[in-house]
């Protein structure tokens, strides 16, 4: 049988190791945090995140009224959320941040939208792009599931 003072030491013990990576974590140079914007397409690129809780907004002038927006995140832990607004602040689109996903968004008002991503406990890379589509685009049909959540 096991004595107390012998089991709490090894609760103790665990418990450290399991808040070994608990450390909540900003955007920073290690991260590689890349925004490529021009008039055909925006790209955003964030690698080796750790842990990472933090909210980034950028500017993007979208000459349309919709966008497609083409994932290629990898986060197996935490989320990262994408949210954009069109020229007069209306949310347009808002996704958590996928593998292998394209969506597009509601029809806003061309001009400079507002990319807003947040993180919360977020490990892996975050990556997507963005592109214009004309408002007479014809909406893609897809089965996948997962586009019907929003």
């Amino acid at each position: 049988m096991m004595r107390p003072r012998a089991l709490a030491l090894g609760i103790l013990v665990a418990t450290a190791v399991g808040c070994a990576d608990s450390v909540i974590r900003e955007l920073g140079p290690g991260n590689a945090e890349t925004v490529v914007s021009g008039a055909d397409s925006l790209t955003y690129l964030a690698s080796n995140l750790e842990n990472v809780s933090d909210r980034v907004s950028f500017e993007w002038t979208n000459s349309e009224p919709r966008l497609q927006v083409n994932h290629q995140s990898f986060i197996p832990h935490g989320y990262g959320l994408l949210v954009i607004r069109d020229a007069v602040g209306a949310v347009v689109d808002s996704t958590l941040l996928e593998y292998q996903l394209e969506t597009e968004s509601r029809a806003g008002v061309p001009g400079v939208w507002s990319v807003t991503l947040i993180y919360a406990a977020a490990w892996g890379r975050a990556q997507f792009s963005l592109v214009p589509l004309p408002a007479d685009a014809v909406p893609e049909v897809s089965t996948d599931k997962r586009r019907a959540r929003r």
